[in-house]
């Protein structure tokens, strides 16, 4: 069972990582050999990015939602339970609600956007800091 989950994202990573185009560029002072010679080494570099990104990036993504979610969550409530001026049976009763749903929520959309980010960056800029999650603009 292990064989075969790494043999299936292994075989993802090689077709999310494919050239899009068959067209053949050839930069201006650069030889045929290196530029096929950069082409064949550029889909291993990006399947390790991908691997890397997202094996790094969802734990780290999934970390990040779940104290967002739980944090928003909480002050949601805490605001609605208790008005302008929340008192602390208002925070208790929002932590202890807003801790199962930020777990919850935070889990999904970090496997999700850490996933995302990093098949979609570790194919861009394969062991980047975006890839891993580890710089995030949101």
């Amino acid at each position: 069972m292990k064989v075969f989950a790494l043999a299936s994202t292994l075989a993802i990573a090689a077709l999310a990582c494919a050239p899009c185009s068959a067209e053949e560029t050839v930069q201006p002072g650069e030889s045929k050999a290196r530029a096929i010679c950069g082409k064949v080494t550029a889909l291993p570099k990006s399947v390790a990015g991908v691997i890397c990104g997202v094996t790094v990036g969802v734990p780290v993504k999934i970390a990040r939602s779940v104290a967002h979610e739980t944090l928003r969550m909480r002050t949601q409530l805490t605001d609605d339970l208790g008005g302008d001026q929340p008192d602390m049976g208002a925070k208790v009763i929002g932590s202890y609600l807003a801790m199962p749903y930020g777990v919850a929520a935070g889990f999904i959309k970090g496997a999700v956007q850490g996933t995302e980010r990093g098949i979609e960056c570790g194919h861009r800029k394969p062991f980047s800091k975006e890839s891993m999650s580890l710089s995030d603009p949101n």
